[in-house]
């Protein structure tokens, strides 16, 4: 696919100004902070890996996306709703459909026998970007596999046929835990994976080469095109990933850009043991270590309050625990926590998602995983209002088969949500796609008045 220059000039969202403004199709953009963007300095310990700059105008206005600070801004579409419109009255959900099928192209050239490990972000203007592995040859977590997308331009209505849009180096290994994070303030789609070539595997599996230490690494690129086009991929192993690490993994799933707090606009992508951030679009990465055991597949939301608080919530590495394992940071990941489990997110260990959503000005943390201790089946979305302390509210989505998940605020103020599904027990083959809004998950139920909620997190 043709690379995007890095130089490219990138135009702010339709309507981005100062005030809050409809636009008039189905996306909503509200200003509800400045972001400042600051440039960020290599100090002791902390290793940047360095992207050219480049310069975005909005009429007279430069937005210096590298090393200086950014003059206009916009709550991603992830954030935004009229101050003061409320979850919608009707309930809607989308009959789920098998949006990557084994064994199929799905519309494209490359047919792979099975789809795992989604990914899905809302990219601006009803456009959806979602990623998955494709597996060449079964449904085994090592050899040949590469990464494809689907993108949809009408909020999930209707989707454009599968692209296969990364391959491993060596053209046989795997490439995989695709993690996206949508910009909004420089309207750019971040794409993380990890990698290693063919002749290793976790653990020695398959019969290959145990992966040791340097033998996984972790790549990005990007789109300015709302996936239509991407990049090429830049190593950043030696500048996010810790020296010492043998297997290593992004994500999986969704990252996040942070509106409140010092660190407003910093870019979040989770990932094993730690945090990778940047405060210059783009510009260098660092990472910031979660302390203690380095748990694996961890997903990341933002708190209200504090501003600029944390939410990692991770896979427990134990199977007689049964329960996820979160952490909180009240500094902008400097310092957190010690694992904590929660006793009300059941799982049999399997990656999960969370989601922060505030249509209507109410930060509502949503979390979708297999809420089973026995299988994973039974996929379930829950609501918490306090920062996920308390989980008063969920739904079953899907009372069948399961697995790991992604979820997106759609600019419409739905939820997007994709999820394995297909096969046996383990033996995924499908990944499915539904959209709900909130109404559908409170089945009835009443939301919290907003004014009460100005406490998100103990």
């Amino acid at each position: 696919m043709t690379p995007i220059r890095c130089a490219r000039a990138v135009e702010p969202p339709r309507n981005c100004n100062s005030r809050a403004v409809a636009h008039p199709g189905p996306v909503l953009y509200s200003a509800v902070m400045q972001f400042t963007i600051a440039r960020m300095r290599s100090t002791a310990g902390i290793r940047t890996h360095h992207l050219p700059a480049r310069i975005a105008r909005a009429g007279s206005r430069a937005i210096l996306t590298l090393g200086t600070t950014a003059l206009i801004a916009c709550a991603t579409p992830n954030e935004t709703a009229l101050e003061g419109q409320s979850a919608q009255a009707i309930a809607e959900m989308t009959a789920p459909i098998i949006l990557f099928k084994g064994n199929t192209g799905n519309g494209g050239a490359e047919v792979h026998h099975s789809y795992r490990i989604p990914a899905i972000v809302n990219a601006g203007d009803g456009r959806l970007v979602a990623v998955a592995e494709g597996r060449v040859d079964s449904a085994a977590d090592e050899g040949n596999i590469n990464l494809v997308m689907r993108r949809s331009l009408d909020n999930g209505a209707t989707w454009l046929d599968q692209v296969q849009i990364w391959n491993a180096p060596d053209r046989l290994g795997t490439i995989g835990n695709p993690t996206l994070v949508y910009d909004a303030l420089n309207d750019r789609v971040w794409l993380f994976a990890s990698e290693n070539d063919s002749k290793h595997s976790l653990g020695g599996a398959g019969g290959l080469i145990p992966v040791g230490v340097g033998d996984r690494r972790t790549w990005a690129r990007y789109s300015d095109t709302k996936g239509s086009s991407w990049s090429d991929p830049v190593n950043l192993t030696s500048f996010v990933t810790p020296a010492d690490y043998t297997w290593d993994a992004m994500g999986p799933g969704a990252g996040i850009q942070m509106i409140g707090g010092a660190k407003a606009g910093r870019l979040v992508i989770p990932a094993k043991g730690r945090i990778i951030v940047s405060d210059n679009a783009g510009g260098t990465w660092t990472s910031l270590p979660t302390n203690d055991a380095p748990l694996n597949e961890t997903t990341v939301s933002e708190l209200q309050n504090p501003a600029g608080g944390l939410y990692v919530n991770a896979r427990s590495q134990d199977p007689d625990v049964l329960r996820r394992q979160i952490k909180r940071s009240s500094d902008d990941g400097r310092s957190w926590s010690a694992w904590a489990s929660d006793a009300a997110l059941l799982e049999k260990p399997c990656e999960a998602s969370v989601l922060k959503f505030t249509p209507g000005g109410i930060w509502r943390t949503l979390f979708f995983n297999p809420a089973s201790t026995v299988n994973r089946i039974k996929m379930r979305v829950r609501i918490s209002y306090d920062g996920g302390v308390t989980w008063p509210i969920s739904r079953e989505v899907d009372a069948g088969q399961g697995g790991y998940s992604s979820m997106a605020a759609t600019s419409d103020s739905h939820i997007a949500a994709l999820y394995e599904s297909g096969g046996g027990d383990d033996d995924f083959l499908d990944i499915k796609f539904t959209k709900f809004n909130v109404s559908w998950i409170l089945n009835g139920a009443a939301e919290p008045a907003a004014a009460a909620l100005d406490r998100a997190g103990p």
